[in-house]
């Protein structure tokens, strides 16, 4: 199973998502320093929709200046899908604290609890997208379906200098949570900070970066597939499904698009009756909506 999702971005979509990130902080009563990462992000979007709004010329940026606006972009559009979604939940509050506790640069390979905690709340609004009753509860999230409670842990993966290992090694803290929740589930694995060094593009067509995005993915899954089955083989882990998150540029609309890039791969035999569930969830995460 895989699936690309691309979400057009407007100089009116900046502006609304950085007052509507700025709002849900106010309104829960969540202070955001204007020094901190957040309130840099909030005032980007600002100043960089205006610009476009009176046509600023952009002809003589260079290399670093275009990494630096595309890389904006897309931490606001994450930010504010996540914080869209914690808005309709109770424990919002919290949720936002969390935010403000490190990086939340999806460019940036630097290692944050706040980082790993988006990524839950990520795959959270997935769920809930593809109408699945979910929650934030041990392993990190418990879904429903077919009448059943499952798990799923999330972990963000970052750029090391032995791979294989600091890979091992996550899957396994997944292992160990899933199974302290006594519940079957899988593992999600967020894979941008990984699978390439510029993870932001610049495409001919949809189709194009289509077929860059999936390349990258299914050649990091063919590459560390033996370390995941043998890691998460013969548990109560019946899946794994990687998150791709990143921008595009497309030169054929002059656009900036954020994108998601979902593959998913069974750890079950084909007869195990989980196998029904993992197709269920990945038929519904398909049927989502952006």
């Amino acid at each position: 199973m895989s699936d690309l999702r691309l979400k057009k971005t407007s100089a009116q979509d900046i502006a609304d998502y950085a007052l509507m990130v700025e709002d849900t902080f106010l309104k829960f009563g969540v202070g955001i320093p204007p020094s901190s990462e957040i309130g840099r992000i909030i005032s980007f979007g600002k100043e960089y929709s205006e610009s476009l709004r009176i046509g600023t010329d952009q002809s003589s940026w260079g290399q670093d200046k275009y990494r630096e606006i595309m890389s904006g972009v897309l931490q606001l559009q994450i930010i504010a899908s996540v914080v869209k979604f914690a808005g309709h939940r109770p424990e919002i509050q919290p949720m936002l604290r969390k935010l403000m506790k490190g990086s939340v640069d999806p460019t940036s390979i630097e290692h944050s609890k706040a980082k790993d905690f988006m990524f839950e709340l990520q795959m959270l609004s997935l769920l809930d997208s593809g109408k699945i009753n979910s929650e934030l509860k041990e392993p990190d999230i418990v879904f429903e379906l077919q009448g059943q409670q499952y798990a799923m842990a999330c972990k963000t993966l970052y750029k090391s200098n032995n791979q294989s290992r600091s890979l091992e090694n996550q899957l396994r803290k997944a292992k160990r949570q899933i199974s302290i929740s006594g519940l079957h589930g899988v593992v999600a694995l967020a894979i941008q900070f990984v699978v390439r060094d510029r993870r932001l593009f610049l495409s001919s067509s949809e189709p194009d970066f289509g077929r860059i995005v999936s390349s990258e993915s299914e050649r990091f899954l063919k590459r560390y597939e033996d370390v995941i089955f043998r890691t998460l083989g013969g548990t109560k882990i019946f899946g794994v499904l990687l998150l791709h998150t990143t921008l595009v540029q497309l030169e054929s609309e002059k656009i900036f698009a954020s994108a998601q890039y979902l593959l998913g791969r069974n750890l079950c035999s084909l007869q195990s009756q989980y196998m029904h569930v993992l197709n269920e969830l990945e038929d519904k995460l398909l049927a989502r909506r952006f």
